[in-house]
């Protein structure tokens, strides 16, 4: 390929040879994880190393996923960039999963063409190649000079978060610009990975725009993602396909998180004003039973687990 020679895993003295690399690296200058391109298996013609040929290099494969999930350990990292090719057996080794290089339009995906692989089979958290963001959207000039439009990078963004997945920012053209956060390149990248930054989505549950049933909204044109655990959540509200201004009144019923009702999220709502192709993130946590309990006694809302008492002859 145009990235280089593949080598075929099933040589056990390429592997060996790989490892003793990786792991001297990681020894010598404190990297906590690695990156892997094209981690999936190819067919070799090579009789020298395997007596069956032509073969394919899925053990050989396997067998090196597993050494690096090993070697990087429960706290390290190993990026698996599977993209062409998803390989389920590759994508349970991996921290995250990188995807989507194969994507050729000539524009920003919209939400509906967002990748399947994002939603199906999401064992591991994924981040997508964005090169056609550079590559394809920007109309003439020189590769090398050309920057993306910041209204598709809002919008690529939006698409994003509205199924769960993080955009991978090109190193060469943002590590500057992602150092300062107020530089209109970056914004889009950085502002997402800053609006969740402080919750642990390990812990979390996640429902696409799809498949969440807590959101509903008087705009069509507002859509919402959710992350929760038994304690906090968090809802992704994003105007992701219209490139215009959109106001509308949002409904949370978070019941279907297993939380106590909430009757001023779920009939009141909340309203939310959103610029063409923006998001924001609604950051919610659980009512403790005083708290339910207190607007209780002011008529804001039903303490159920006091209803329940009183049903029951309790105090």
């Amino acid at each position: 390929s145009s990235y280089g020679d593949y080598m075929c895993e099933e040589s056990e003295g390429w592997r060996e040879f790989m490892k003793q690399g990786f792991a001297g690296m990681m020894a010598d200058y404190g990297y906590d994880g690695l990156y892997y391109d094209f981690v999936h298996p190819i067919v070799c013609y090579n009789d020298r190393h395997h007596p069956d040929s032509p073969h394919i290099s899925t053990d050989g494969m396997l067998e090196m996923c597993e050494w690096t999930a090993t070697q990087v350990g429960p706290d390290g990292v190993f990026s698996g960039h599977t993209g062409w090719v998803p390989t389920i057996a590759c994508k349970n080794y991996c921290t995250i999963d990188t995807i989507y290089e194969e994507i050729g339009d000539d524009h920003v995906p919209s939400l509906g063409r967002m990748p399947e692989q994002a939603q199906f089979v999401n064992a591991r958290p994924k981040r997508l190649v964005d090169s056609f963001l550079w590559n394809s959207c920007l109309g003439s000039g020189e590769k090398s000079s050309r920057r993306p439009r910041a209204e598709d990078m809002q919008a690529y963004t939006a698409r994003c978060a509205l199924i769960g997945v993080w955009p991978t920012p090109r190193t060469d053209d943002l590590a500057e610009a992602m150092q300062q956060p107020e530089d209109p390149k970056a914004n889009a990248f950085v502002g997402l990975y800053s609006s969740l930054r402080e919750a642990d989505l390990t812990t979390m549950e996640f429902a696409d725009w799809r498949t969440q049933t807590a959101f509903t909204s008087d705009n069509a044109h507002l859509r919402a993602a959710t992350f929760w655990n038994a304690d906090q959540a968090l809802v992704i509200v994003a105007n992701s396909e219209s490139a215009e201004q959109q106001t509308g009144t949002v409904r949370i019923d978070v019941t279907t998180f297993g939380w106590p009702e909430n009757p001023q999220l779920a009939t009141t709502g909340l309203e939310v004003d959103l610029s063409g192709h923006d998001y924001r993130v609604i950051p919610l946590t659980r009512a403790t039973h005083r708290e339910q309990h207190n607007r209780s006694a002011t008529g804001t809302s039903v303490c159920a687990r006091c209803a329940d008492r009183r049903s029951f002859g309790g105090r």
